[in-house]
């Protein structure tokens, strides 16, 4: 069994350790390295969101709703906003809560507080290097960057980036629902963007979508184009419990 953080990562204390709070503000401004660092620090079995897991919670997702369209199909998100918000604002909500009609109301999906939307999430024990090789562990991550640092490695079947909305998803045990080719849109096949770019240097990984990331945020967006040491003040991350 693993556990995944009800809310967005939080930092209240400033003491290098994550914690899933409510009413707190999701830390920010996070690179992968510190991410990771921060998780472990509350010790054994303790990381960020890992690969494997939220593939699993997407699985979870297609069973219960059978739409490809995790915005139509429970809500858009807080995803037409102007900055982060705290934790906490769909406590009274149940389990499985959206508002497809609103781009400032919060997701909540098995539990878990914005999904998507608000925050960008790191996800850990996912590498692509740059031979399109994507890189996949289940825990214990690191910012390793050769295959030696994973348990598996599975070929993507790309040769050049791809960057837009998805039409076919990688669909192995390996790729998950990691982009595979682009040409679709907001309303059509998986309707979520997707980026894969290791850009020579190999790349990791967010989901989900941040506060502006309007129709191309939801269940299935991935980006797949980050150095581990790149931050922003919308990229943060969940903590996890394995």
């Amino acid at each position: 069994k693993f556990y995944l953080g009800a809310y967005l990562a939080n930092n209240p204390s400033n003491t290098q350790t994550l914690v899933s709070r409510s009413s707190q503000e999701p830390i920010t401004n996070i690179d992968l390295t510190n991410a990771i660092a921060y998780a472990q620090n509350r010790g054994s079995g303790y990381d960020i969101m890992g690969f494997y897991q939220w593939t699993y919670v997407q699985c979870l997702y297609l069973l219960k709703y059978g739409n490809l369209n995790s915005q139509v199909a429970l809500g858009q998100g807080y995803t037409e906003g102007s900055t982060k918000q705290n934790t906490g604002e769909t406590n009274t909500q149940g389990m499985c809560y959206g508002n497809t009609a609103s781009g400032t109301d919060r997701v909540k999906m098995f539990g878990l507080e914005d999904a998507w939307g608000n925050v960008l999430q790191w996800l850990g024990g996912l590498y692509c290097d740059d031979s399109f090789s994507l890189l996949t562990k289940t825990s214990n991550f690191t910012i390793g960057t050769t295959a030696s640092d994973y348990e598996f490695s599975t070929s993507s079947g790309l040769s050049e980036y791809i960057n837009g909305y998805m039409k076919k998803l990688q669909g192995t045990n390996g790729g998950g629902f990691i982009g595979k080719q682009t040409g679709s849109s907001s309303s059509t096949y998986w309707s979520d963007g997707g980026y894969v770019n290791p850009d020579e240097r190999g790349s990791f990984a967010s989901v989900g979508g941040s506060w502006n990331y309007s129709d191309g945020a939801g269940l299935f967006f991935c980006d797949v184009h980050y150095d581990a040491s790149y931050y922003i003040d919308s990229l943060g991350c969940r903590l996890m419990y394995l």
